[in-house]
């Protein structure tokens, strides 16, 4: 696996949202975007990078959620960098549940 690093841009500090949910979580750095390419980084715990059609990264995907984490050790999981006050000033949102087929 190669060992390339990404980085992340943001338009405003706050634009970073991690979203929670039991199976995992997601950073997303960029809204209403397409991912254009999946990078997996590891296969357990599953971390991959979204990327949009020019390279840039959409998001980071980790499953199953760490016990201890914040956007840092996320980043640092996937080899991704960007802006340190993203970092301080991302959003935590627990994740709307996935409907279950009855």
């Amino acid at each position: 696996m190669k060992s390339h690093k990404f980085e992340f841009t943001v338009s405003s500090p706050s634009e970073a949202v991690v979203e929670l949910s039991d199976e995992g979580l997601y950073v997303r750095f960029k809204s209403g975007v397409e991912s254009a390419q999946t990078i997996v980084r590891s296969r357990w715990p599953l971390v991959a990078i979204d990327l949009d059609a020019d390279g840039d990264v959409i998001g980071i995907e980790c499953t199953p959620v760490p016990a201890e984490f914040g956007l840092t050790s996320v980043a640092k999981l996937a080899n991704v960098a960007g802006p340190a006050e993203t970092v301080s000033r991302a959003r935590y949102l627990r994740a709307a549940p996935v409907a279950q087929n009855a």
